[in-house]
């Protein structure tokens, strides 16, 4: 119904009874502005939604417990989603994220937990439309206990647009995603806040946009799969604890030996044994320590002099 301006629970139940309903696609009309509180919770049948971009709000647990659901798009304007708005969501392999802006509960959020932990991982898809991924969006919840770690969504690969306008990366957005085996933040990004990818159990590599200054604490904190990194010569600071419990090998860094050692580096990052590797695109005919990019543009080669 094109009338329609929130869609609510009251569709969806009757007599205070949740309407199992039986429907695999469900069209949202541009009217709808709110999705309210349990609108869809419970829809077991439901396989993919698209939320357009008239929305501004989607209400607590608006699509819980949908275990069929695989596929979700949510259009750009969204500014808020409240909690467990996609939890339980345990069938889920793609999220289509195309929200310019939105804000996410900082306590108890669990927004997306324990999404996708039925089948292989989630395919996350940042579009041309976000500038900011909002802190907490794929965090379970605020709680430190181990069993706080089981509630995070099952996040395999996320995807960065090359035309990427994405600036800024919020506090723990990715923290205890502990599936993710790798990630490429885009050159768009200047900002990212702390813890964002802690006890990110499996991941073995990240690339850093070359125009992020600051690494900032907590970044990779547990991360204990971590062997390389791929850092910008933009990077003057690198806060505290930031490779902790990491198995950290290699650093490949654009930049030279000189603005290397112009980096402030912050406490409990000096027993990291990582070794420093310096961009160089010919091979280098001085002793050191040096790397380039395979022909692919995107695997680190270390240089070997020949004896």
């Amino acid at each position: 119904n094109n009338s329609y301006k929130t869609i609510d629970n009251c569709l969806l139940t009757k007599d205070g009874k949740t309407l199992y309903l039986g429907f695999k696609t469900s069209v949202i009309p541009d009217s709808v502005t709110i999705i309210g509180e349990r609108a869809f919770s419970c829809c077991h049948e439901l396989e993919n939604i698209t939320i357009p971009d008239s929305v501004t709000v989607i209400s607590k647990s608006a699509f819980a417990s949908c275990y069929g659901l695989t596929s979700i798009t949510i259009g750009k304007g969204v500014t808020f989603i409240e909690d467990a708005a996609f939890a339980y969501c345990t069938a889920l392999t793609e999220i289509n994220y195309n929200v310019a802006n939105c804000t996410v509960n900082d306590v108890d959020n669990y927004v997306f937990a324990k999404a996708g932990q039925d089948k292989d991982g989630i395919t996350v898809n940042f579009g041309t439309n976000v500038i900011n991924i909002p802190q907490y969006l794929f965090f379970a919840c605020n709680s430190k206990t181990v069993e706080s770690r089981n509630y995070a969504p099952k996040i395999t690969k996320v995807n960065f647009v090359k035309d990427s306008r994405c600036e800024s990366i919020g506090t723990r957005a990715f923290a205890y995603c502990t599936s993710l085996t790798s990630v490429a933040i885009p050159d768009s990004v200047t900002s990212i806040g702390g813890s964002v990818f802690n006890e990110c159990t499996s991941l073995t590599s990240a690339i850093i946009g070359n125009s992020v200054t600051t690494i900032n604490d907590y970044m990779f904190y547990g991360c204990t799969s971590l062997t390389s990194i791929t850092m910008p010569n933009s990077v003057t600071r690198i806060g505290s604890n930031v490779f902790g419990l990491t198995s950290l090998a290699v650093i490949y860094y654009m930049g030279t030996i000189e603005q290397g050692d112009n980096i402030s580096i912050g406490s409990y990052n000096k027993t990291v044994k990582a070794k420093m590797h310096y961009y160089s695109e010919e091979e280098p005919t001085s002793d050191g320590n040096y790397w380039h990019y395979d022909t692919d543009g995107i695997t680190p080669i270390v240089w070997t002099k020949e004896n």
